[in-house]
Formats: structure tokens, C-alpha cells, sequence
């Protein structure tokens, strides 16, 4: 098993020094705050039983170049494979200036028991797991407004699918920045069925099964990397049983218009180069702001 990488998001270097984690309340009716709440989730990858990052705080740099940094005492453990269609708060309706925002880092420990891989296949085999050699510290770009005394919700939702490397054979893991940054309450969810009869001829493997969802309405579904363009997220689908239909979900997604297509040959797709797999006929569908919308194929 190999599960590829991409470097997915406009980063930043960084050199910031601490400050304390709580604010005050007294500052909640001060000019130029505000309150937020920023939740990390995850795009999930494949034969994998965990994906276990301990995150040691959050940076934001604002329009200006100014730095926020919220150290976590103690750090925070995250399953990301838990996280699936949820997520983990790591900041809870703190305190943060108000005003534009470009960039959010994340800061982690990695490697020994403070991040590591288990493989789906064997739960007692354990890989650590460190950042990407690459010189690029782990965040996203960002681009969102602080309001002046009101709040702001925030979700990270990174794929591991796209942002994951490594192999047993290799003895570690490593994850390279592919992340999107969503407002949480502007958000909604995607999810349906693919009737079991497109299911028995020609997608008897089951890790091949994805859901690709493409922003706008799109005129013919792509892998990862054509183009440059590619999904916004994939889903995997689920089949409780044989003969029945399968399943899938995708949360957080920017309310608006959406073009879906699945395939059968997703495990094959390579983030870092082009494939042409095949795609069934194309149905669209429209997100709401805190609603799921159900989209179904049935031919």
C-alpha cells in the first residue's frame, strides 16, 4: 500500500513567540475582537484504522503580517479518521482581533507516540509519522474576516487522501499541507445512495469505490490531478451488505452548486499525476447553508 502526497495549500514561514491560550472576558466588548471557534476534520484516507496528530497550538497571520499564536497546555490528540463528517474542536470561542486573515498554521509533534499511522490491515502495526521534508510548515491559506465584536465558526478539513506518504516498507509515514478552510455555519452536507445494480459488474472492489464532488457544475468528471483542477473532496461509499446499495457522505462543504460523479478504479488515483479512470454520468446537486442535500445514483 502506498498512499500518495500533494502539496495542496499557499504556506507561510513563521517565527512567533507565546502567548496564553484564554483571554479575558472583559475584552469580549471591546472594540476590534471578536470570538472563534475553529474545528479541525478530515477527508478520509485509505486502509488506514488511524491517523493520530497531536497538535500543539494555532497560528493565524492577518492581512498586515500581524501573528496570533494559542498555545495548547496540554497538547491535543486527534484521531483524524474519527473525524469523518465531524470534527475536533482545537479552539473554543477564544478571543482573536478583529479584521482580514491570510494564513492559519498548524503546529504539531510528530513521530514516537505524539503522531503516528496504524494500518487498517493489522491494528497492532503502528508507523510514526512526521512532517514532509519540504521546508513548508503545515497550514492552510486563508482569506476571512474577523467581525468587530460578533463570531466567526471555522472548519479545516484536511485529506489525507491527497496529503499522505508513506508505507510500511518504509517504516514511516509523512504528511505534506492539503487542507481547505471552510465557515463552519455557511456549510452543509452531501449524501446518498449508488443503486447496488451499478455495483455489481464492474465495482466488485470495494477500495476503489469513491464519490467524487466537484465545485460548480462541471461538463466532465476528473481524477486529482487533471488539470490542476480535480475534486474539491472524495467519498468513500459503504455497503452494509452484498446486494445492497452503498452509501456515502461528505460534510462541510461551501453552500452552493455541486457536479458528482463515482467511480470504481478512485484507489488507483494518484494526487501527483494523471489518471484516466472511469466515471459514471454526472448528477449535480445544491448545498444549503446547515442542510443535507441528498443526491442518489440510480443509472
Amino acid at each position: 500500500m502506498r498512499i500518495p502526497a500533494l502539496v495542496f495549500a499557499s504556506l507561510f514561514g513563521v517565527t512567533l513567540y507565546g502567548c496564553d491560550l484564554e483571554d479575558s472576558w472583559f475584552g469580549i466588548g471591546k472594540p476590534n475582537n471578536g470570538r472563534l471557534t475553529l474545528g479541525v476534520t478530515d477527508a478520509p484516507a485509505d486502509q488506514l484504522a488511524k491517523v493520530v496528530i497531536t497538535f500543539n497550538g494555532v497560528i493565524f497571520q492577518s492581512e498586515s503580517g500581524e501573528r496570533r499564536r494559542f498555545d495548547f497546555d496540554p497538547p491535543k490528540q486527534v484521531d483524524l479518521l474519527k473525524q469523518q463528517g465531524k470534527r475536533e474542536l482545537l479552539l473554543d470561542d477564544v478571543f482573536l482581533e478583529a479584521g482580514r486573515y491570510r494564513f492559519i498554521q498548524l503546529l504539531i509533534s510528530t513521530g514516537g507516540n505524539n503522531s503516528y499511522v496504524v494500518l487498517a490491515l493489522d491494528e497492532a502495526s503502528r508507523f510514526p509519522l512526521f512532517l514532509a521534508d519540504d521546508g513548508e510548515p503545515f497550514g492552510v491559506s486563508a482569506d476571512f474576516t474577523m467581525p468587530d465584536r460578533g463570531k466567526l465558526d471555522l472548519t479545516i478539513d484536511i485529506d489525507l487522501r491527497r496529503g499522505l506518504d508513506g508505507a510500511p516498507s518504509v517504516g514511516s509515514f509523512s504528511i505534506r499541507p492539503a487542507m481547505r478552510l471552510v465557515d463552519t455555519d455557511a456549510s452543509g452536507t452531501i449524501a446518498g445512495a449508488v443503486a447496488a445494480r451499478l455495483l455489481r459488474s464492474d465495482c466488485a472492489r470495494r477500495e476503489g469505490r469513491f464519490v467524487y464532488i466537484f465545485a460548480g457544475h462541471v461538463a466532465e468528471a476528473s481524477d486529482m490531478r487533471r488539470g490542476g483542477v480535480g475534486p474539491l473532496v472524495t467519498a468513500p461509499m459503504t455497503q452494509a451488505a452484498a446486494g445492497s446499495d452503498a452509501s456515502y457522505r461528505a460534510a462541510f462543504l461551501p453552500a452552493g452548486r455541486y457536479t458528482l460523479a463515482y467511480t470504481c478504479q478512485g484507489d488507483v488515483d494518484q494526487p501527483l499525476t494523471e489518471e484516466r479512470i472511469p466515471f459514471s454520468p454526472l448528477i449535480n446537486a445544491t448545498v444549503a447553508a446547515g442542510a443535507a442535500t441528498t443526491a442518489n445514483f440510480t443509472r
